[in-house]
This record gives structure tokens, C-alpha cells and sequence, in this order.
């Protein structure tokens, strides 16, 4: 059975018309649910709302020219700057213009590839420890929630990367709650920027997301004043990096104020998405037997009884397109919104200034012109010989063009790591009962968590050897 006649969720059913109802419903909380039928089968589909033009665009080409070919005319849309800019402050993910150019050149070089590659056994420590956590779960019938679990180790990962070994256990758990409060209340767009309210009239945030803003704002700052204080380079990790990280036009570092946005920046980015895209991996393979069978013979073959290492990723390729078919049928980040600046015209499609763009990742790789069986769960399609022929923006999970997320290839060793670990030793089976929908609250979330159980593999591995 394919995975769209097994479960709706595979095969979405999105009403004919946007309503202002459902316009609503985009800002609120569920972009996927509020587009159009013809979205999944045309360029791209306009509506007027308020008086404001809104654009769906699909097609890769038109994609490629507001994210790459004409990007100076296209800024991140006011909704989602009034929903960003509280948490994170002027980090690489909200700011614009030159200043955002010259963060992400002193930022960029802490993401070289040779400097995340030395962060890959604390990945999988990490997820070794989660684990033993599972140990006494194993083979009970208790469930666990998966997407609390990868929230969990993802925020650990960035924790130990970014500040190294040297955090306290209750810090630790002070940088857990703080980000978990966070993220509930991220992403849930004030109504008053559909109606297209100046940006300058105050937006709701709950006193909870006030006050933990506050305290890990001060926190941050400490951190960074004792990092300061010792040198350069005593710790080797991301803030050690980004202290050190200089503009290579001007010499100039980071100020303690825009450092602290960016670490904000890194840690939301760092953890939520790639915890979300595991989340749904463990969905998809707990629907998908047959998927989840292949990945661990593979997995098991390159590993037998130890855990991976960053050079094993090379070996296990299934495990990779495992991972970019659940995010191209559950992106991490479902829709990028930005605003035409001047009006523009690419291929029929008029934009006029002032113009509201959504380039959906959800909508787009599940498109009927672009991908066969689009929603199907289909992890060869990923091969290179499948994939060489198809336009680079028909997948773009983590955005494209300069303002591609500086943390994608992290967030790919990371994920790959972390499920390799996982199913070398475990199974996660989806509790029957338990309702799965995805939630769109900036990332893309199960609404209600995963709830699974825990087997061993004693039974694979047999059938394996």
C-alpha cells in the first residue's frame, strides 16, 4: 500500500477558493490547509485580500527569480518581521539590507564544513545519551512523545556546539525551558498585519515569552562577557567562532548586542527545524515498514554494533534520501514570505509593488507538474540519476539564493547522525490512536506530538545477519 492511500496526511485536500476565513487560518497556524486546489498544479495562483495582492508562487523558475536572479526587490514580508523580530532580535533570520550582508560574512565561516565535521561524535553522544534514557521504555508498550524527544536532543546538540561542555546541568535546563516557551509562542502572526496595520503598532506577546526573552537575552550577554574576558579560542565551539569571526571586508567583529541576536538566531533555527524534520522521519517510517527495513539493513551493514561517524554518512546513502523525501513532503520551514518592493514581472506572472509573495515549500514538492507520484513517500527519488534533471528550486527545504538557512548543511549532518544512531538500536512505532496533523507555527509541527513506542531491534537484526 502506497503511503498516499495509507494515510490522508500524504495526499492534502486544500478547500477550491481562500476565503478571508482561511487567510486568517494562514496567519494563524496552518498555511497547508488555506491554498488553493490549483496552487499544487499551477505557477502560481493570486488573491486579493483586503486590498492587498497575495501570490502562491510554484514554479521553479519564478521561484529562482525572487530568491536569486531579482532578490534586492523581494524583503522578508512585514508579517513575518512583526512575528520574528521580538524573539530574535536583528539576527540573520529577520535583519535586511547591508546589515544583514555583513552579518552573514563574519557568520559564515563558522559554518565551513571542515568546522561542523568536528561536531559530529557530539551528535551522536548526544543521541547516545537519549537513548539510555529509552532504555527502560524499550519493549513496554509506554509510549513517548518522538517530537518532544528530538526537540530534546536537537536542543542539547545545539547547546553543547554552541557553549561547548562547560553548561551547567541547570542551565542546561533553564536554556531548554526558555527556547521550549519560545517556540510555542514563535510564530503565530498578529491578525493586525493582514489588515495591513503599520508595523509600528505594538504586537500581542504573552508575558510568559516577555520575561523568558528577558532572562535568556541576560544570560547570552554574561555568557559573552565571560567569553571575552577569557581569549579567543579556549572552548573551540560556534560562540568561540563567532567571537572570533571578523567582516574580511572591514576587520570588524560582532558587537555583544548582535552577537546575542545570533546566538538566539542559531539556537531557534538550530534545533526546532531539524527537530520537527525527525520527527515526521519516525511518522514516515512507522507508516512505511518496507522504508524502515531497507534504512536499517543499511545502517546495520555499515555499523554492525558500533555508532556512526561522520565518515560513515558517505556509506549510507538510503539514510540520506530517507531523510530529504520526509522533508520534501513535511518541510521543515513550509512557506517563505516576502514582499515586492517595486513592481516586477517574471515569465506572465505581474507583481505589483507592495505585493505579498509566499514561496511554499509544501505546496511546491508536492506539485502535480514537478514530481512523479508527488504524494507518495518515495525515497529514490533523491538518487542522482533521478535527480540531475530537476530544477534546483522544484526542492528547496531550506530556502535558496544568499538567503539559504547558513545552518543547512548542520542541520543534514545532524539529522542523518542522529536517525542512523536511533535505528541501529531502536524501532519507534506510532500509537495507534493518536491523532497526526501537521501544525505550521513558522516550522512545521505535529499538532498533537508523536506519541510511539519502543522496540528493540533484536528481530531485524537477526533477519539482517
Amino acid at each position: 500500500m502506497s503511503a498516499e492511500t495509507a494515510n490522508p496526511l500524504f495526499a492534502p485536500n486544500p478547500p477550491e477558493h481562500m476565503t478571508l476565513r482561511q487567510s486568517f487560518a494562514v496567519m494563524r497556524d496552518n498555511y497547508m490547509n488555506a491554498w488553493t486546489a490549483d496552487a499544487y498544479r499551477e505557477p502560481y495562483v493570486v488573491n486579493k485580500v483586503l486590498g492587498t495582492q497575495f501570490i502562491v508562487v510554484t514554479k521553479p523558475e519564478y521561484i529562482k527569480h525572487i530568491l536569486l536572479d531579482n532578490a534586492d526587490n523581494y524583503i522578508k514580508s512585514p508579517m513575518q518581521q512583526t512575528t520574528l523580530v521580538p524573539f530574535v532580535g536583528n539576527g540573520l533570520i529577520a535583519s535586511e539590507g547591508d546589515f544583514w550582508r555583513r552579518q552573514r560574512r563574519i557568520a559564515q565561516p563558522a559554518f565551513h564544513h571542515k568546522r561542523l565535521v568536528s561536531f559530529a561524535d557530539t551528535m551522536v553522544t548526544a543521541t547516545e545519551e537519549m537513548l539510555e534514557r529509552w532504555h527502560n521504555h524499550a519493549g513496554t508498550g509506554e509510549a513517548i512523545d518522538a517530537w518532544e524527544e528530538m526537540t530534546h536532543v536537537t536542543l542539547d546538540i545545539i547547546s553543547r556546539t554552541m557553549f561547548g561542555t562547560g553548561m551547567s546541568e541547570s542551565d542546561a535546563a533553564f536554556v531548554r525551558e526558555a527556547f521550549g516557551i519560545i517556540s510555542d509562542d514563535l510564530g503565530t502572526p498578529p491578525y493586525q498585519d493582514l489588515l495591513g496595520l503599520p508595523s509600528w503598532i505594538p504586537r500581542f506577546v504573552s508575558r510568559r515569552a516577555k520575561k523568558v526573552i528577558r532572562e535568556l537575552r541576560t544570560f547570552i550577554e554574561n555568557i559573552i562577557t565571560e567569553r571575552r574576558a577569557e581569549g579567543p579560542g579556549v572552548h573551540g565551539d560556534l560562540l568561540d567562532m563567532l567571537l572570533e569571526a571578523r567582516d574580511e571586508e572591514t576587520g570588524e567583529g560582532m558587537t555583544d548586542e548582535q552577537l546575542r541576536d545570533e546566538v538566539i538566531t542559531i539556537f531557534i533555527a538550530g534545533h526546532e527545524t531539524t527537530a520537527n524534520g525527525l520527527a515526521w522521519a519516525w511518522y514516515v517510517l512507522s507508516e512505511r515498514p518496507d522504508v524502515e527495513r531497507r534504512l536499517y539493513e543499511e545502517v546495520y551493514g555499515v555499523l554492525k554494533d558500533r555508532a556512526p561517524t561522520f565518515e560513515d554518512l558517505k556509506s549510507m546513502p538510503y539514510n540520506k534520501m530517507v531523510f530529504e523525501e520526509t522533508i520534501r513532503l513535511f518541510p521543515p520551514a513550509p512557506a517563505f514570505l516576502r514582499k515586492a518592493i517595486e513592481a516586477d514581472k517574471v515569465g506572465d506572472l505581474e507583481i505589483p509593488a507592495g505585493a505579498e509573495i509566499t514561496l511554499t515549500p509544501w505546496v511546491t514538492h508536492r506539485h502535480h507538474a514537478l514530481w512523479e507520484r508527488p504524494n507518495e513517500f518515495i525515497p529514490e527519488r533523491f538518487r542522482p540519476e533521478n535527480s540531475k534533471d530537476r530544477h534546483k528550486y522544484a526542492y528547496f527545504p531550506f530556502g535558496g539564493g544568499s538567503r539559504i538557512c547558513i545552518g543547512n548543511s548542520f542541520a543534514m549532518m545532524e539529522a542523518q547522525l542522529i536517525m542512523a544512531t536511533v535505528v541501529r538500536k531502536y524501532r519507534l512505532k506510532l500509537v495507534p490512536s493518536h491523532p497526526v496533523e501537521p501544525q505550521s507555527k513558522i516550522t512545521l509541527r505535529p499538532r498533537y506530538g508523536l506519541k510511539v513506542t519502543v522496540e528493540h531491534q533484536e528481530k531485524m537484526v537477526e533477519a539482517a545477519d
